[in-house]
């Protein structure tokens, strides 16, 4: 698909969202201004809680398919200046791939609630940040709206699909899941054998970092009974994978008994 620019002057290849990210700022988000900066000195919140909690988010959105016009990373930046709930796409313009929304947000909303109720709020914020988004180019509120539901739903527990190979005689599927609280994010692995209608899942390795997953597992193969899974060959996917055994290999066997 094709977009047209906000200026109607020229057309842009449509991006699938990567990141969402929430900073803070008292003042005006405009060229010429400080960038806003992270949540901290306005807003007291958990910092390891919202930061996983926008990266579940931004990647359910990416497993839905929720394409943009040429940015794929958003910054919600939540400020007093703004009317509680008014949300307004920020005319800075830092780098194409990226796009700010500026947000109202009171400081006593977040103030002092518990994890649960902080958590809801947020994703909230972020919400009515896309749908301003969506209001201004065209995009899919349907989406946004799906991937709430589930970010707010499943919390720690939601899987984000990553990687699947369907062949006649088998399928894998591999999902992982974004942790706040011990810094693991598990990934896990299913295996449908057709043949005999035998299935299992299990969890098959913890990432230091979530994101770890797309250099460690790039391709996934059957040899000697067993689900072998290549990394990326690249020195950049080689730092994100020099602490982890590669390539990760796990029995056939082990995952239809789930062990």
């Amino acid at each position: 698909m094709k977009w047209l620019s906000t200026t109607g002057s020229q057309l842009m290849t449509e991006k699938l969202i990567k990141d969402i990210r929430l900073c803070e700022s008292d003042q005006e988000n405009v060229e010429g201004k400080s960038l806003p900066g992270g949540p901290g000195k306005i807003y007291k919140v958990n910092s390891k809680v919202i930061v996983a909690l926008a990266q579940r988010y931004a990647r359910k959105l990416n497993e839905l398919g929720f394409n943009t016009p040429v940015y794929d990373h958003v910054y919600v930046n939540m400020t007093p200046i703004l009317s509680p709930g008014k949300a307004v796409v920020s005319s800075r313009q830092v780098e194409k791939w990226l796009v700010y929304v500026d947000i109202g947000v009171s400081p006593e909303e977040l103030r002092g609630q518990t994890l649960d109720i902080e958590y809801e709020r947020i994703t909230k914020i972020i919400t009515k940040a896309f749908k301003a988004l969506c209001e201004r180019d065209n995009l899919d509120f349907d989406l946004v709206k799906k991937a709430e539901s589930f970010v707010l739903k499943e919390r720690e527990q939601l899987e984000i699909a990553y990687l699947s190979k369907d062949a006649s005689k088998y399928s894998v599927t591999l999902t992982y899941q974004i942790s706040s609280q011990n810094g693991k994010s598990p990934v896990f692995i299913e295996y449908l054998d057709k043949m005999t209608n035998k299935k299992g899942k299990v969890k098959l390795i913890d990432l230091v970092f979530y994101d770890d997953i797309y250099s460690l597992i790039s391709s996934i193969a059957i040899k000697d009974c067993s689900v072998v899974m290549k990394p990326r060959s690249s020195s950049k996917a080689n730092l994100h994978t020099n602490s982890y055994k590669v390539p990760v290999t796990i029995s056939v066997d082990a995952i239809l008994k789930g062990c």
